[in-house]
């Protein structure tokens, strides 16, 4: 009955190497950590020797045991062991007794980890999925992570079609279907659905990328020929994001999303995502938007303006060899201040870096420094 937080691939065969799941199939990475960790799955019988246990809350609920007790790991009284983190990455409204900063979970965790900023350790889908940084000069100044999403897109790189892609895997909103059905009307053939509800027509996966809607890889390389993407999220609770719209950016589109009222401060930049709640119930308007990103060149180079902008700032700060040793925030310094350098900036420290894939630092750095000062 519990369940330790395995979602993320946390661990894996080693404590720097893992297969990745669910949304992120397919995707392999190495995830270094100064702190010293192993990561065990599966065997109720190793979380009293534990210094500390992972629980995802919400399968609790899901997989049928709702109304009865969680099985929360004894603690040892001598050693405070083990620390219980309480982990979630489902929005607020859908399971809000079990959410990890719930009072009735914050009763039995010592931290929490969630979407939302107030969790200990915040974690996050806006994730590089696999990509590698863009350039040294932007990993050293935005962070490894953060990097993956300034490799340089412009229209003469992604020429148009005309359409827009869409892949849903988790529901729509219900105020969002029916808005959803009339852009489909709208746009017809230009819509390319390829993963969503019963009653939208689907659109034939390439014949060059058989595994697209299985391998998320494969899913990236369909994405890349897109300029645009459409993310009907199924929740529209504040910070709440899919994965879906860091997959579209990553991979160089716009995401058009139907999600959460702060999207903009959620994004690389003010203008990287077309907020399709913008435009309420004016189908039609917001379609016009979609055909002006997805068929006009200047267009799409103006939203794209961002990466390059920020690529070019980190190339003019990145340390020299005899500065290798500067850290991350000296460098941030000195980049133009309001610039799509520093929004860039702030994104990355406050959302890639939560990814819940490259958790394992974050979880093994608290756990040593609460056991520390017990």
């Amino acid at each position: 009955m519990i369940n330790t937080g395995v979602w993320p691939g946390w661990g894996g065969d080693d404590s720097a190497h893992a297969r990745l799941l669910w949304a992120a199939d397919g995707v392999e990475v190495n995830k270094p950590c100064d702190y010293p960790c192993k990561f065990v799955h599966g065997d109720p019988a190793v979380y009293h020797d534990a210094d500390a246990v992972v629980v995802e809350t919400v399968n609790h609920p899901k997989f049928g045991h709702d109304g009865k007790p969680m099985p929360w790991p004894v603690g040892n009284q001598q050693t405070h062991t083990p620390l219980v983190g309480a982990f979630g990455l489902e929005p607020v409204e859908a399971y809000p007794r079990y959410q990890p900063t719930s009072p009735e979970m914050a009763a039995h965790a010592s931290f929490s980890m969630s979407y939302l900023p107030t969790s200990t350790l915040p974690v996050s889908l806006m994730c590089p999925w696999g990509l590698p940084p863009a350039s040294p000069a932007a990993a050293a100044v935005f962070g490894e992570l953060a990097a993956s999403y300034l490799h340089p897109v412009s229209a003469q790189s992604v020429p148009s079609n005309g359409a827009i892609a869409f892949f849903s895997d988790r529901g729509i909103s219900s105020d969002t279907w029916s808005l959803l059905q009339r852009l489909a009307q709208v746009a017809g053939a230009k819509l390319h659905t390829f993963v969503g509800p019963g009653g939208l027509r689907k659109q034939a996966v390439p014949a060059d990328i058989p595994n697209a809607l299985a391998h998320l890889p494969d899913r990236l390389r369909l994405i890349k020929r897109y300029r645009a993407v459409l993310v009907a999220q199924s929740s529209k609770t504040p910070d709440w994001l899919e994965p879906e719209v860091s997959h579209a950016l990553v991979a160089g589109a716009v995401p058009v999303v139907w999600g959460p009222p702060n999207l903009a401060d959620l994004m690389p930049s003010r203008h990287a995502a077309l907020d399709a709640t913008k435009f309420g119930n004016d189908v039609d308007s917001l379609w016009a938007a979609i055909q002006r990103i997805v068929s006009d060149d200047a267009e799409f180079d103006g939203w794209q303006m961002w990466r390059s902008e920020a690529a070019l700032a980190a190339a003019a700060v990145a340390p020299t060899a005899h500065e290798q040793s500067l850290r991350r925030a000296t460098l941030e310094t000195r980049l133009p201040p309001n610039s799509a350098a520093t929004d860039f900036a702030r994104f990355g420290r406050n959302l890639v870096d939560t990814c819940a894939h490259y958790a394992e630092c974050r979880i093994c750095k608290h756990v040593h420094s609460t056991l520390a000062s017990a």
